[in-house]
């Protein structure tokens, strides 16, 4: 399972078509579709910009627009003006000039790229339109005016290649309004307009996108990048100015759910090996959730504002309630944040020191699943994703541990840094097994470049992974199933106490001992585990050079019920 996946209703350029190209390129039986939910709603979103400054704020939210420019540019500049300025403004005060001088027989071009804001104006194309005044300077075959949006990447698709596809809305240039073509992946839209003075233009980019594109789905396109520009040739000096910007979408209560279940419904035919799930980003706050199945609806925030992120932890608690009430799994998504680059050995343990007390206090929120198989996310690599875990499991919080990528892009499943995936023993890929598996940690998870074999528990014969077996006995017999072993690696077992040690104690206590991968000729090895006391175990496979590249949920060995609720999907 694929269980961290964004699309074209989430801020990044993949598309569904995309995401599920690469599922089926790498043999992925279900697709969890977990897009943010207030992208989806266009929470907080933006609704007019009047250009006041380049930098303009709007309910404490802030745009700002940068110049970019293409090679062969020979001048260019943006600037607020304070005239001309649209009399359709309430605040007719200014407008965005934007300036360039192409010296090439080609057209070379200066944009004021939409940025920041929390990225708030990125969101699905489906129904949403854009209105605008845009006043060229003048006209001519060797300058226009654009309004640019870039959008999702799909692949290759009724004979176009693969790659992002881009809108060029223009006023001027060589071709005559009306002018309606697709060079490629960027499609050209030339719109009528009068030189000297202010024109109203709307557009409406995913109906365009359909009548270029025979065969795309238009709504699984993402607003990426939205940007006003000049383009200019043979030393023609090109100059235009943009008011009055509007946003209008389409996303009173769950209908962009239901447009993501229509494509869903669509792709099937091009899929059929693939179950696609709708599963969504709860994901306003700091802590992020997704949720797994049940009745999966758009939550509605009310006036909260998207910037900053919102520190509310009985809010998350609440939201992960909310999931369980409507019959879904909760995960607590990338614990440590969502930044990539690894930071220090010793802020690494300050982080999760920190850390730990807040989740044993609050049991993780009360989440079903936590995110553990990153092999580096907020700064924090894999080994401390898996002790904060382990600190959990010492404290009777019994979560299942999973592997996910959280991919915006939909290209390098395999060779990501974010790169594991989930699998699940379960009878079939319906929601109800699929589920069940996920609430008993019938799960483990795996490196797919490095690892593809099978992994699970079983303890004396009776109780499989993910279970919490009750028994005064002085030792247990635990079958490890593992294949496939890289050549040379090992399989490391992870034990450690249950003994509810409490938020004043934030390291697991847990020991490591490790079996060669030829003690799994048969597919299987059994050890003996002493618990005298209640102990969990887990297991890890390595490669060569030690490098972790599978791990399996754990079991839990119980002496008595202990003070925390065994969840009855585990009991054994």
């Amino acid at each position: 399972m694929a269980m961290h996946v964004h699309s074209s209703f989430s801020e990044g350029a993949a598309s569904m078509r995309q995401q599920l190209t690469a599922a089926k390129t790498n043999a992925i039986d279900v697709i969890w579709w977990s897009d943010h939910d207030w992208r989806m709603s266009a929470h907080g979103y933006r609704q007019v910009v009047h250009f006041t400054a380049l930098t303009e704020s709007e309910n404490g939210v802030p745009i700002t627009w940068r110049k970019v420019t293409s090679t062969g540019t020979a001048t260019s500049a943006i600037a607020i003006v304070a005239s001309p300025a649209s009399p359709l403004d309430p605040s007719p005060s200014s407008s965005l000039s934007v300036s360039a001088t192409g010296t090439g027989t080609s057209f070379s071009t200066a944009r004021a790229v939409a940025k920041g804001g929390r990225d708030n104006v990125r969101s699905s194309l489906a129904g949403q339109t854009l209105a605008m005044e845009i006043y060229p300077n003048s006209m001519s075959s060797d300058t226009f005016c654009e309004i640019r949006i870039a959008s999702s990447t799909h692949p290759a698709t009724n004979g176009r290649p693969a790659g992002a596809y881009t809108l060029s809305y223009r006023i001027g240039g060589p071709d005559p309004a009306g002018t309606r073509r697709a060079d490629g992946l960027t499609g050209v839209v030339v719109l009528p307009g009068t030189a000297g003075v202010w024109n109203s233009v709307v557009i409406s980019p995913a109906g365009d996108a359909a009548a270029l594109w025979p065969g795309l789905e238009a709504d699984d396109l993402s607003l990426c990048e939205l940007s006003f520009g000049v383009q200019s040739r043979n030393g023609a000096p090109a100059r235009g100015y943009i008011d009055f910007l509007r946003f209008t979408r389409t996303v009173d209560g769950n209908a962009p759910m239901d447009v993501q279940r229509r494509l869903m419904s669509t792709y099937q035919a091009a899929f059929p090996a693939i179950t696609q799930r709708q599963g969504l980003e709860v994901s306003l706050y700091d802590r992020h959730l997704n949720w797994f199945g049940g009745d999966v609806s758009l939550p509605d925030y009310g006036t909260l504002r998207i910037l900053p992120e919102i520190h509310d932890d009985a809010a998350i608690a609440g939201q992960v309630a909310m999931i369980h009430n409507a019959g879904g799994v909760a995960s607590l998504n990338h614990m440590f944040g969502t930044g990539n680059d690894l930071v220090s050995e010793d802020e690494q343990e300050r982080r999760r020191r920190a850390l730990a007390p807040k989740l044993i206090s609050n049991a993780a929120f009360g989440a079903d699943i936590l995110e553990v198989g990153y092999r580096q996310r907020g700064g924090v690599d894999l080994s401390r994703h898996l002790a904060m875990w382990d600190a959990c499991s010492r404290n009777g919080i019994f979560l299942t541990g999973n592997g996910v990528s959280d991919d915006h892009s939909g290209q390098g499943w395999r060779t990501s840094i974010r790169n594991f995936f989930t699998y699940a023993w379960a009878a079939d890929t319906q929601e109800p097994s699929l589920l069940a598996a996920l609430r008993a940690g019938r799960c483990y998870f795996g490196d797919i470049q490095r690892y593809s074999g099978w992994l699970d528990l079983l303890v004396d014969q009776v109780h499989p992974m993910g279970s919490v077996s009750i028994a005064q006995l002085p030792s247990r017999t635990l079958r490890i199933i593992a294949t496939r072993i890289p050549s040379g690696g090992q399989v490391s077992v992870v034990t450690g106490p249950v003994d509810y040690a409490g938020p004043t104690q934030p390291d697991p206590g847990t020991t490591t001992t490790s079996l060669p991968g030829s003690a799994f000729g048969a597919g299987y090895a059994d050890i003996t585990v002493d618990t005298p006391t209640s102990r969990f175990v887990r297991v890890a496979v390595c490669d060569a050079t030690g490098r972790i590249v599978g791990g399996s949920n754990p079991v839990w060995l119980l002496t008595d019920a202990g003070p925390t609720p065994i969840p009855p999907a585990r009991l054994s």
